[in-house]
């Protein structure tokens, strides 16, 4: 089945019988996300993976074949007026679950910024500036912040536009990029990602987030191949690597068809082995002397279910006030894999969908959890 994806609709909602109520005069944080309080939307951030409750009790966050899960970082919407930092909410997704979502509006709006020291997810101060379409077509557009919010964020001028390097500007050590990116002088990995036949990406992570990075981008299998002072070392790095013939990025359609059908772990690891191997002979800058003796890898796709699934996944395109419903098989970086349709299986692309603003809920047992779909999910306060 092609993966170049289909959008949900046509359909007419009914929305009879809803009774809107007037919001209190305030809004305290604990009632932000009531389920008898007036909030249509909410407003999508950002999602995350994070380990399970069992795997972070046990202090297992950093170790291989840790539990966890892909969470969703909501906002409610319009944000409360009285409140300096409205709380994230956490909407975990995990397989078995059935997932319900519609889309509230055509376009997305800012998805705020995160402090540079602390990396605390803040509102955009315009209240959320209207950027372009979230529905496929003409006008969509992948765009999820604001200037302001970019330049309070650090993110150089010069990176915002996706088709640009990562690299740029952030190779040599100066007071202007650890002002931007304070994060630069940490230790850093650089890493070699797999997610399914011939898509092989090179990438850079801070040291103590390998792991959450390959699930955050639904790498199958990831392989830390050098461990580097800093930053602008992996950086170098990776810049040398690409001008090998690596790639650097992966898109969401190809991620999707490299879903199904998996391969063999002795096929998979090759794929790691033989990258890692041209790169051990080719590479001849001094970055060379930070390569590990052989590849550290880690098998994820376990933790993904991908083995649950037995047909290609076709991508889903949400539009405006269609009811999207279906149970969740798989989830892998910020796809979701849902069955419906009578067993037809279709992915969502969540980071395609971050300044939505939508409904949300779950059931279990056809039993909408703590909402219903016009409604809100009180869900799990964000740390």
């Amino acid at each position: 089945m092609p993966t170049e994806g289909r959008t949900a609709g046509p359909y007419k909602p009914d929305r009879g019988g809803r009774k809107p109520v007037v919001p209190a005069a305030r809004v305290a944080a604990s009632e932000v996300f009531d389920v008898t309080s007036f909030r249509p939307s909410q407003h999508l951030i950002a999602y995350e993976w994070a380990p399970t409750m069992g795997a972070a009790s046990a202090g297992a966050r950093d170790q291989p074949n840790a539990g966890a899960r892909m969470e969703l970082l909501l906002r409610p919407w319009p944000l409360p007026a009285d409140m300096a930092e409205p709380p994230l909410r956490r909407f975990p997704i995990e397989p078995g679950l059935t997932l319900l979502l519609r889309l509230h509006a055509r376009h997305r709006f800012c998805i705020g910024y995160r402090d540079r020291l602390t990396f605390k997810r803040l509102p955009c101060p315009q209240q959320g500036e209207e950027l372009g379409s979230v529905e496929r077509g003409p006008d969509y557009a992948r765009v999820f912040q604001c200037s302001a919010c970019s330049e309070l964020e650090g993110v150089p001028e010069w990176l915002r536009h996706e088709a640009m390097p990562r690299w740029v500007g952030l190779e040599t050590p100066s007071a202007s990029a650890l002002e931007q990116a304070p994060y630069l002088s940490e230790p850093h990995v650089v890493y070699l990602a797999a997610f399914g036949p011939g898509r092989v990406k090179v990438g850079v992570a801070i040291e103590r987030r390998a792991r959450l990075r390959f699930l955050e981008q639904g790498a199958h299998l990831g392989a830390v191949i050098a461990r580097c002072p800093d930053g602008f070392a992996a950086r170098r790095m990776e810049r040398a690597l690409c001008e090998l013939g690596l790639i650097d990025r992966v898109r969401a359609a190809s991620k999707i068809r490299g879903l199904y059908p998996l391969l063999t772990d002795a096929e998979a690891r090759e794929e790691i082995d033989k990258t890692f191997h041209y790169v051990s002979r080719h590479l001849k800058t001094e970055e060379a002397a930070l390569l590990l003796p052989a590849p550290e890898i880690e098998d994820f796709r376990a933790a993904f279910r991908l083995q649950t699934l037995r047909a290609q996944p076709e991508r889903l395109f949400p539009a405006v006030d269609v009811p999207i419903h279906g149970r969740v098989l798989a989830t892998a970086g910020s796809c979701i894999v849902l069955e419906r349709d009578g067993g037809r299986l279709w992915a969502l692309d969540m980071a395609g969908l971050r300044g939505a603003l939508l409904t949300i809920g779950r059931s279990h047992g056809g039993v909408i959890s703590q909402m219903n779909l016009f409604g809100d999910f009180p869900g799990e306060q964000a740390g």
